[in-house]
């Protein structure tokens, strides 16, 4: 997981005033997020069963977090025929556990082609990881190209987190990702060394490419209402 993200980001390699939070109680309650009816809807599409699983969002510096492990649903669970609309990458067959634990989470309107799609899928070693997904309107289908918007884990002293904040500048999708990770002893001789990382990337998101860059400390405060919600 860790090699993964740190390759994507190696290879790969604003704020605004009201922000608004998913999180694992939002997937039952609409509360906090603005429902938009119609804008990230496919008007004929032969997957249209498929698509309103997804509950729609209007995306504004939305926040996106790991489910809990204990959490069961987040969305509608997707059928082993929905799965395989999903990139071939993925590799679906090989995660462990119930067809139910694949979930639909969110969707949103990135330009008038594209629409974003938020699914619950493994991460390490359970259902933690929220991945983006992205839906071309005109081909009818999802894109080979996908982005990790959170996951955690933990295991025999390390652990790992990763949350992002999602927001559009016109038809250019961005992120604001944190990457957290911490080792520790598990007895008192244990030889490791302890550590720990806060890292941040400022992200752009496209089914083309996925431009990433760090963001040093010195150009942190500028996100710091995003931050705020951390």
């Amino acid at each position: 997981m860790k090699k993964l993200f740190l390759a994507a980001v190696f290879f790969a390699i604003a704020s605004c005033s009201e922000k608004k939070e998913i999180t694992e109680e939002t997937a039952k309650s609409t509360d906090t997020v603005t429902l938009k009816q119609d804008s990230a809807k496919v008007v004929v599409s032969k997957n249209q069963q498929f698509l309103d699983k997804f509950k729609i969002i209007e995306l504004d510096s939305t926040r996106f977090v790991s489910p809990d492990y204990d959490v069961k649903n987040v969305g509608p669970s997707l059928t082993k025929k929905e799965m395989e609309l999903f990139p071939k990458s993925l590799n679906v067959d090989s995660f462990v556990g119930e067809q139910s634990d694949f979930q639909a989470y969110a969707k949103f309107e990135i330009n008038p082609q594209l629409l974003g799609l938020v699914a619950r899928m493994p991460g390490e070693y359970s259902f933690t990881a929220l991945k983006l997904f992205f839906y071309d309107k005109t081909k009818d289908e999802i894109l080979p190209q996908y982005f990790e918007v959170a996951d955690k884990m933990g295991d025999a002293g390390y652990s790992e987190e990763i949350k992002s904040w999602l927001w559009k500048e016109g038809n250019q999708l961005k992120s604001l990702t944190y990457y957290w990770t911490k080792v520790e002893k598990i007895e008192p001789d244990d030889p490791t060394r302890e550590s720990q990382t806060n890292d941040y990337y400022l992200i752009k998101l496209s089914p083309e490419k996925i431009d990433t860059a760090r963001i040093s400390k010195a150009n942190l405060g500028k996100f710091q209402k995003l931050l705020n919600q951390k």
